[in-house]
């Protein structure tokens, strides 16, 4: 089994990424989507020729079945894409809503639903297109999947046809994720149904819609999703759990404005190992000229930057960016936050969409379902992944002059929690329609501070579903607990007169932690039992996050001093360390980050650190991997890692962290679906100017070109393995937080062997390495040995040494 060493920097790589069949999959969480319909038309009588379409803007409904067909006076189509749904979901229940607009007389209408076969039946309908009057709809010996009495006192209420998901047709659209046509018909009446078109009129909520309960594994509904619902201020949606608790730490600032550049004032976002930041260029250094950039950087060693070019965005980034499920970065633009782009995560940020909006006033929350909400002046808006608009909520007369918060979502989706400024309310809303299901009494006194809206964010509970509140954006003087329906449990206060004594809360399983009066509090949502867990001068203004395990991470920056609490959740203790590294900067703005790997994230308004622990509580040196369902741990040491011989079972996601080395016992191995990350080493810092041999990018150093760029190899050493599997390792290898490896060709092998081999460095031996050249099925091999290259044809039966290299 291969044993990794220490060279004095962190490397990572993974062993296994497969992703797993939903057959097999054990924790599933069920959730609530809604899709709008792609299309929708009304067939109407008379002649096509003499009705026009805007006669008929909503859906009318009258036909009868008979021998196989539909006839009709009006019948409607609606067309929904299936395709819009989350990676990996598994569809429990498809339901139509359908609202009633008008009805004629005061009798009831029965509406039926009928599947259509799209590729036979309907493969692209519109208005121009619809059959002619005197055609009937063929149907076969299909029945309706779904049938409703709908009564005139119903109007401007949904009715709802609930499918039988095993119908062939509809069972074969949701397995290949297509379009699902249905028909309406009714036997008697007349009756217009809201269409999208009529619907924008009422504030959208209207519209047809196609309701959708899903269920997805926690470990696929996240995958390197690091910041779920983009949870602006930490709710609890860290999944991550740890065997140790950090004793010591060290920051280093990774990422620092200069007289060219400087740091848009918004959070940093971490996306699969990767930290992306807004920054504004005012001088032609760093490869850009003046403008607005997102910045990729590693969160390695280094903090190396991993797009030195990268397109120039329209203006100034507004509030954090956001990252969606299917790799959508969204971003706000503007002073006046009036535009929002979507950008190509997978290619370096290149724009894919954009729309204008009303000015929007507080960070985007993205759902697992792909839904964006926008708190804007105009009203708190709910669009689709495809950008259309769900619903809107705009309470006031004064239509351009609301202040909402960022808005928080249950753990199913259904529900959005809310602070409304104006009212000092926390509104809760069906995430459907928009409906209002609980608006509470004003307990709140929020500060409306002219454009840049400060209003807290809800804090969710996903294990018990209570909902905790600040009355202010950072500190405040009251917390309030409701439970999940939005019913008032308990409002803390004590804070005297003026002083705010409280801090914005961070929630982990089931408790919620929060300063007050200067000590660390514990509240357990499920008995509401609220204890000290020690401090006694922490400062409010901090900022929390916190792990799976409990523990509790506290930074508070306080003029040209910044300082690290951590409370261990194991044996109680709260620690404070001093982060020297960071004194005698400026330190306005106060953001702190949790990434899945442990470390943390500091984000400031001139710079970005990173803060990694270099000493544990409970210090280990041989694990067992466990193998529970839901499992995501990171398992650390400053010294060396033996893993025993254990299966590592999916869907477990494990990363190891050491210091030294981490080898594993023979026997164990690591089953498909599940995920191991290993990183080995002490972060250092970067140096300014690069030599032949020094540790850089991932790497040790090559070779060097006169424009700093230049090629590094993996400074271990590798099993030998035959050509094909060598390749295979090569450029499928994440190692410290690159993905770009490959197999050096025959002239990027010399120089290994001139540059590292021949001065003793890199930890080569004087035998055969694989080069990727082939020429006529044979693959050119060097002999570090005497240097010598040829061809060979045992690509396939010898095996020799690899040795991955990149570009930087």
């Amino acid at each position: 089994m291969k044993i990794f060493k220490k060279s004095g920097q962190i490397r990572s790589f993974i062993l296994l990424f497969l992703l797993l069949s939903l057959s097999t999959l054990e924790a599933q969480d069920v959730k609530v989507m809604t899709l709008l319909s792609d299309k929708e038309v009304t067939v109407s009588k008379p002649a096509p020729d003499k009705v026009s379409q805007k006669d008929y803007d909503g859906l009318f409904i009258k036909g009868e079945e008979k021998n196989g067909s539909v006839s009709y006076e009006n019948l409607s189509y609606l067309q929904f894409n299936l395709g819009n749904m989350p990676n990996h979901a598994q569809i429990k229940s498809l339901t139509l809503r359908i609202y009633l607009k008008e009805a004629v007389g005061s009798k009831t209408q029965s509406v039926k639903v009928y599947p259509l076969d799209a590729q036979k039946v309907w493969s692209d309908f519109s208005w121009e297109t619809r059959p002619d009057s005197g055609d009937n709809i063929p149907i076969g010996k299909r029945k309706a999947i779904g049938l409703k009495d709908v009564s005139p006192k119903q109007r401007d209420s949904g009715t709802d046809f609930k499918f039988n998901i095993k119908d062939p047709i509809i069972n074969s659209k949701m397995a290949a994720r297509g379009l699902i046509s249905l028909l309406l018909a009714a036997s008697k009446e007349d009756y217009e149904y809201y269409a999208a078109r009529t619907a924008q009129e009422d504030g959208y909520a209207y519209q047809p819609k196609l309701i959708i309960e899903y269920s997805i594994d926690s470990h696929l509904a996240l995958g390197n999703w690091a910041q779920m619902k983009q949870d602006p201020q930490h709710s609890g949606q860290q999944t991550w759990a740890s065997n140790v608790t950090p004793d010591l730490v060290k920051a280093r600032k990774i990422i620092e404005g200069t007289n060219q550049f400087s740091y848009t004032k918004v959070n940093p976002v971490i996306y699969d190992g990767q930290l992306i930041c807004a920054v504004q260029q005012t001088g032609t250094g760093n490869g850009n000229v003046e403008g607005n950039y997102l910045h990729r950087y590693a969160l390695t060693s280094t903090g190396e930057r991993l797009n030195p070019e990268s397109p120039r965005l329209s203006d100034i980034v507004k509030h954090q960016p956001v990252v969606g499920p299917k790799k959508q970065l969204y971003c706000i633009l503007g002073k006046a936050a009036t535009t929002l782009v979507e950008l190509d995560l997978e290619n370096n940020f290149e724009e894919k969409k954009r729309f204008t909006t009303e000015p929007v006033t507080a960070t985007p929350v993205v759902g697992i379902d792909g839904s964006l909400y926008l708190s804007t002046k105009g009203g708190l808006y709910a669009y689709t992944p495809d950008f259309k608009i769900k619903w809107k909520y705009a309470p006031l007369t004064n239509l351009k002059n609301h202040h909402f918060g960022s808005l928080a979502l249950s753990k199913d989706e259904q529900k959005a929690y809310v602070v409304f400024g104006d009212d000092n309310k926390l509104v809760v809303l069906d995430t459907r329609d928009g409906t209002v299901l609980k608006s509470s009494e004003e307990i709140f006194s929020i500060k409306i501070e002219g454009d840049e809206t400060k209003i807290p964010v809800p804090a969710v509970d996903v294990k018990t579903g209570k909902v905790v509140v600040l009355d202010g954006f950072r500190t405040g003087k009251q917390l309030t607990v409701f439970n999940i329906d939005g019913n008032l449990v308990k409002t803390y206060d004590g804070c005297g007169k003026s002083s705010e004594c409280f801090s914005q809360p961070v929630i982990t399983n089931g408790n919620a932690y929060f300063i007050q009066n200067g000590a660390l509090m514990k509240l357990d949502l499920a008995i509401m039992n609220l204890v000290s867990v020690g401090g006694t001068s922490l400062n409010p203004a901090s900022t929390l996050a916190a792990d799976k395990n409990g523990n509790v991470y506290v930074l508070n920056t306080t003029g040209k001093a910044a300082d690290l609490t951590i409370y261990n959740k194991g044996d109680g203790t709260v620690k404070t360390t001093p982060l020297n590294e960071l004194n005698d900067a400026n330190l306005t703005g106060n953001r702190l980050l949790l990434a899945p790997d442990g470390n943390l994230v500091i984000g400031n308004d001139n710079f970005v650190a990173l803060v990694q622990p270099v000493s544990f509580v409970g210090d280990v040196t041989t694990l067992s991997i466990t193998s529970v369902p839901e499992d995501q741990k990171v398992y650390r040491t400053i010294n060396a890692i033996e893993v025993g011989a254990v299966v590592h079972k999916s869907p477990n996601n494990t990363i190891l962290y050491a210091g030294k080395s981490i080898s594993f016992k023979p026997g164990f191995s690591v089953e498909s679906g599940a995920k191991l990350t290993c990183n080995i080493g002490n972060w250092k810092v970067k140096k300014k100017s690069l030599s032949i041999g020094d540790s850089y990018a991932g790497g040790i150093i090559v070779h060097l070109t006169g424009d700093g760029h230049g090629l590094v190899a993996v400074p271990e050493v590798w099993t030998k393995t035959n050509w094909l599997a060598g390749m295979g390792i090569c450029n499928t290898l994440n190692y410290d937080g690159y993905t770009d490896w490959r197999m050096p060709s025959k002239e990027e092998l010399n120089l290994i062997y001139e540059n590292l081999f021949k001065a003793n460095l890199g930890n080569f031996v004087p035998e055969e390495y694989w080069s990727s050249e082939v020429s006529g099925g044979r693959v050119m091999k060097q002999n570090f040995a005497n240097g010598a290259q040829e061809y060979t044809d045992d690509k396939d039966r010898i095996s020799h040494h690899v040795r991955p290299v990149r570009s930087f």
